[in-house]
């Protein structure tokens, strides 16, 4: 991976559209509002791979997808700004932080916000909405509203 350069006009045109498309506009804004703190690493073949806020990595590209992944800075920054009835799983704080696991299992889940999809980036958060993890959907809102048991999404990063 290449040293971190700044960010042309095309790849902040990219993620602004990336962002808003998962997160909502705000998420955008504000990457537009930090794009002259914002630099990015790329792969071999030029493709975006990370953006960095000051030397922090915040998002991971996933250019096959055209999807980002967030890294706990990333997820502390735009946690606040995503509307509470997107990208989120509740859960039983007390079942979740008692299992410690790289898993978010059906008994632990209060709900899931109507617009997460299986693949989605999703906020794990408390049932008094405290970010506690993020982490990769792995069923829809539907289905993990009937599920009884079982893994409804993966920890990514937990939230210290």
């Amino acid at each position: 991976m290449r040293a971190g350069e700044k960010p042309s006009m095309r790849d902040l045109a990219f993620l602004y559209s990336i962002l808003c498309l998962q997160f909502g506009e705000k998420c955008g804004k504000l990457l537009l509002d930090k794009s002259s703190e914002i630099t990015v690493k790329r792969s071999k073949t030029g493709r975006l791979r990370c953006i960095l806020l000051g030397s922090k990595p915040i998002l991971y590209v996933n250019p096959s997808l055209g999807k980002v992944t967030l890294s706990e800075e990333g997820a502390k920054l735009l946690f606040p700004l995503v509307d509470k009835s997107r990208c989120r799983i509740f859960v039983r704080k007390e079942l979740f932080v008692k299992h410690i696991t790289k898993s978010v299992l059906a008994p632990a889940v209060v709900k899931a916000t109507d617009d997460v999809r299986a693949g989605d980036e999703v906020f794990i958060v408390s049932e008094d909405d405290e970010l506690l993890a993020i982490g990769k959907a792995l069923l829809s809102a539907l289905e993990i509203s009937n599920i009884r048991r079982g893994e409804v999404a993966r920890v990514r990063r937990r939230i210290k």
